[in-house]
């Protein structure tokens, strides 16, 4: 087979750039034939290696191409490995990876907890912008009824969700952004969905 065309269906699931270890992770190759794939993509002019540890393609619209040639099945597949990577600590990775490789294979009980996360790695950093888009998505998919019910229950390993405090973190991060109007709407749309008592 053509070598050059293996690893590049699962560089484009990572985003912009993909450390060889997450790589590794996303594809079914033996150390020895990833490497020959790689070497194979970044002779053809597909990836390039900057620092020696991540590759990128030489073009960010080859990159868009090759992931949208994929089919469904197969990217939600190199999500999911890429998820699981990132969740077992094998690899690396923010908590903003996490939630979006976990949202892409459809795991979203770990695609809310990691953007919870990623909003308030985002705040620590003066980010409110991006915590906003973080804790707004957290909050959307809260609002699968499936999802709600596993995150608000007690578990051993972690605190439950609470939604309010959800809000409230959201709300905040839009006024520390200056979007007030947005603030004051996140609020009020979860003031009306509160149960009268």
């Amino acid at each position: 087979p053509d070598l050059s065309r293996l690893a590049p269906p699962a560089a484009s699931v990572a985003g912009r750039q993909v450390s060889h270890q997450l790589l590794a992770a996303g594809t079914e190759l033996a150390p020895s034939a990833l490497d020959a794939a790689v070497r194979a993509a970044v002779e053809a002019n597909i990836l390039v290696s900057g620092d020696g540890e991540h590759y990128a393609f030489r073009h960010a619209l080859l990159a868009e191409a090759i992931y949208q040639d994929l089919l469904p099945g197969e990217r939600v597949r190199l999500h999911a490995a890429y998820a699981e990577a990132l969740v077992s600590g094998t690899v690396e990775g923010s908590p903003a990876e996490l939630s979006r490789h976990a949202w892409a294979s459809h795991d979203l009980v770990t695609a809310t907890l990691a953007s919870i996360e990623a909003g308030r790695d985002a705040m620590a950093v003066g980010g409110p912008e991006e915590a906003i888009r973080h804790y707004e998505r957290a909050l959307e998919l809260m609002e699968d009824p499936g999802v709600a019910a596993k995150l608000t229950a007690p578990v051993a390993d972690r605190e439950p969700v609470d939604r309010i405090d959800l809000v409230i973190r959201a709300s905040n991060a839009a006024a520390a952004a200056g979007h007030l109007a947005r603030a004051l709407a996140l609020a009020h749309d979860q003031l009306g969905a509160l149960p009268a008592d």
